[in-house]
């Protein structure tokens, strides 16, 4: 099982981000987010199923080795 750091996942305002085609194309991505409340993404919709928690810290998990999301709004996560 190979173990990788957080120092090593691209961070994005309040969430790290893995994208399972950067790790040895694996096919899966996801972000975790820790978030205060009342903040988070965008409305925005994806081509592929997603699992995501609630409340202030999520992990969102995209069975895809890509993030495929179409932003339906100009701002990025909130």
């Amino acid at each position: 099982m190979k173990v990788i750091r957080n120092e090593a996942l691209p961070q994005r305002n309040n969430s790290l981000e893995f994208e399972g085609a950067d790790f040895g194309d694996v096919g899966v991505s996801f972000f975790w987010v820790d978030a205060a409340p009342g903040r988070g993404p965008s409305l925005h919709t994806h081509e592929h199923p997603t699992l995501r928690g609630d409340r202030s810290r999520q992990v969102n998990i995209h069975a895809n080795p890509r993030f495929v999301t179409q932003w339906l709004e100009d701002e990025d996560y909130g």
